[in-house]
Order: C-alpha cells, then sequence, then structure tokens
C-alpha cells in the first residue's frame, strides 16, 4: 500500500460512522506537505468515490473544521523557513481572534494555515510529536494498535531516524526495546523491522511488512 492510500484509508476510518476521531485528522493533515495532501486526496477520491473536503467538511464544525478544510486546499505557502517566534506569535493572535465574530476568526484561520504555521509546529517538532504518540500508544495496560501501527507506517521513510532518537532522549530507553516490552511474536517482528531495527530489511521486505501491518488494521 502506497503512502497515499494508507493516508487516505486512515482518513476514511477516522470519519466514518459515529463519532470522529480528530487526532487522527490533525496527525495526517496537519503533518503532510503540500503535495503529500494533493496526494491522500487524490487516493481518497479513488478508493471512496467521494470528496475528502466534503467528508471532512460533513463531520466537523466550527472553526476546526474551517482549518483542516483550509489545510485541505494545499496552497500553503512552504517556501519561507519556519520562524518559531513568529508561530508563537500568530498562534496568539489567533487565540485572541477566538473573542472576535466569525467572519474576523475565519480571515484569521485563513492567514494562520496559508502561512505554513502548522498548529504542532507551533508547539513542537514533528519527531516530538510522533514520539510521545507511540509512547501513549504502549505505556499502561494494553496496547493502542492503531496509532502504533498508524505512525510505525506512515513515518517509517520519512523520520523514523529521528524519532527513535528522540524518544530515546526523552524517555531514557530505545523505541525498539519498549516495543520489544509490549508486543510480542510477529506482531513486534514487523514493528522492529518498519522501525530498520530487523537485519537485513531488503526494499521486497519492508512492502510485506507495510502489507502484513495494512491487514491488520483492516481487521
Amino acid at each position: 500500500m502506497s503512502s497515499p492510500d494508507f493516508d487516505a484509508m486512515n482518513l476514511n476510518k477516522a470519519i466514518k460512522g459515529l463519532g470522529t476521531d480528530e487526532q487522527v485528522l490533525v496527525e495526517v493533515i496537519c503533518t503532510r506537505s503540500n503535495e503529500q495532501i494533493k496526494a491522500f486526496k487524490e487516493a481518497y477520491k479513488r478508493l471512496y468515490n467521494k470528496e475528502l473536503e466534503a467528508d471532512v467538511a460533513g463531520d466537523t464544525s466550527g472553526n476546526f473544521k474551517r482549518l483542516l478544510v483550509g489545510l485541505l486546499q494545499a496552497n500553503r505557502d512552504e517556501s519561507k523557513e519556519f520562524d518559531r517566534n513568529k508561530a508563537k506569535q500568530d498562534a496568539q493572535a489567533l487565540v485572541e481572534a477566538g473573542e472576535k465574530n466569525g467572519a474576523q476568526m475565519s480571515r484569521d484561520l485563513m492567514l494562520f494555515w496559508y502561512r505554513g504555521v502548522l498548529p504542532m509546529r507551533c508547539i513542537r517538532s514533528k519527531s516530538s510529536h510522533f514520539c510521545d504518540e507511540l509512547y501513549k500508544s504502549m505505556k499502561g495496560l494494553g496496547t493502542d494498535d492503531d496509532t502504533l501501527c498508524r505512525v510505525l507506517v506512515s513515518r517509517c521513510e520519512v523520520d523514523m531516524v529521528q524519532i527513535k532518537e528522540e524518544f530515546q532522549k526523552k524517555y531514557k530507553q530505545t523505541l525498539a526495546m519498549f516495543i520489544s516490552d509490549d508486543v510480542s511474536g510477529d506482531y513486534k517482528d514487523l514493528c522492529l523491522a518498519l522501525l530498520g531495527e530487523q537485519q537485513p530489511a531488503p526494499v521486497e521486505k519492508k512492502k510485506k511488512v507495510i502489507h502484513s501491518i495494512d491487514r491488520l488494521l483492516r481487521n
């Protein structure tokens, strides 16, 4: 399964049926580039014969809906380097805009996403965010398999090295060890392969791993 198809599948799963998994919507839509957004929108249309923007708009409301639909237009300005101080100023302006009328809030939201200042980038790095998501998926009793698999598959060829480094720095334990203590058997082997901890890990093997994870998520 390709990355766009995988994103499309997770977005569909997040909005179909009763209730909405807002965490998944934010995680996928707010961490992808313009090109990646265009790709998973096309995949969504092909797989479900529906427009993603319409489904998201129909399942969310208010300013959250406006922000997500705005991001799905995939025309944010990605040419500038990220300015953390400017991001904080914009974030504060957006909070203050919440006290204004709806029309003004909508304009502020549009400016916010057009500048490319994504919610999670205002707070922390993507690797830090996904590091925390992986930790939360396995801490305590039970395992959040959906989150664990979704993050591993979507980030394995993007920034997994940085995520592993961040995980060890923050939690004083390797991600591979944390996973090994939480899951077992073939499932553990699949997860470790996505981490790049199983050697050798040729392209064909990685494809088989992702296919196996895909089947797990569909069950």
